[in-house]
């Protein structure tokens, strides 16, 4: 796995007192997690190959 950061991938922050519930698997640029997400099974991978997961 990997890749590279590309214009129109996001850039994430869940802020405090926020939730993210994904709904299938995403890949961002960046995440910032100061908040909730609920992985449902899912994975999210950030644009240096970083794979997130619960």
């Amino acid at each position: 796995m990997g890749g590279a950061a590309v214009s129109d991938n996001a850039v994430v922050t869940v802020d405090a007192g926020a939730t993210w519930d994904l709904t299938d698997n995403c890949t961002v640029t960046t995440l910032t997690n100061n908040g909730t997400i609920n992985f449902n099974g899912y994975t999210i991978t950030l644009a240096d190959g970083t794979v997130v997961s619960k």
